[in-house]
């Protein structure tokens, strides 16, 4: 053996130790195991592939979300497209029927007249919507749906919130609340100037009729 070499010995005999000995004259620096790189690559191909497993599960469940959305949506917005219509067309009975229960409850057929008169009485004819937002709920009063849509009116554009309940397997509204400068004027007396929080036949601080109209007509009598 010359000076500069060094011998590797595997396997286990008699005339060696051990297993996996080395001899050598001279010191020779042990080369890196190959072996350690090669984990190496394997843990990073371990992440990669982890994370683009989270990230198709994460699209898919987007994806799922977006579709069952977009099945609710289709599933309301004949019912709010219909109600804008029948309100369109002043009829106010057919509209008070697309109510659902709670509504009805709240508000008789006559003050519903009245509110919805003065909203197509302040907003003008309707025109089209532009859907916004949905969401959602399912709870122990029942299955809700909440839309938001910017409405097109003749006289200017509010923003419309449609609470909707299923009801019989049917959807219902159980509410309509606009926002808008219009709105706010209607919400505004003719009489005192002070702003009602929701509107009626007579203003909530001076009992003054809210319709213009109304006032001169009892005015003349």
């Amino acid at each position: 053996m010359g000076k500069h070499e060094a011998v590797w010995y595997y396997g286990c005999t008699d005339n060696f130790a051990g297993a996996n000995t080395m001899s050598q004259e001279n010191t020779v620096p042990q080369p890196p195991p190959v072996y350690e790189a090669s984990k190496g690559r394997s843990a990073v191909r371990y992440v990669v592939f982890g994370c683009l497993g989270i990230g198709v599960i994460g699209i898919a469940g987007i994806a799922l979300i977006i579709v069952y959305l977009m099945n609710a949506k289709s599933d309301v917005d004949p019912v709010v497209e219909h109600y804008l219509h029948t309100l369109d067309k002043g009829n106010y009975a057919e509209t008070y029927a697309t109510l659902g229960t709670q509504f009805k409850n709240s508000l008789s057929a006559s003050d519903y007249a009245v509110f919805a008169s003065a909203i197509h009485r302040q907003l003008g004819n309707y025109q089209s919507k532009s859907f916004r937002s949905i969401n959602t709920q399912t709870n122990t009063q029942g299955k809700f749906t909440y839309m938001t849509y910017l409405t097109h009116f003749a006289n200017g554009d509010v923003q419309a919130y449609f609470t909707l309940q299923q009801e019989n397997g049917e959807w219902k509204i159980e509410g309509v609340h606009y926002t808008g400068d219009l709105i706010q004027k209607m919400l505004t007396c003719p009489h005192c100037g002070k702003l009602n929080s929701s509107y009626g036949r007579y203003c909530q601080f001076c009992g003054q009729p809210m319709n213009p109209d109304e006032g001169k007509a009892a005015a003349a009598k």
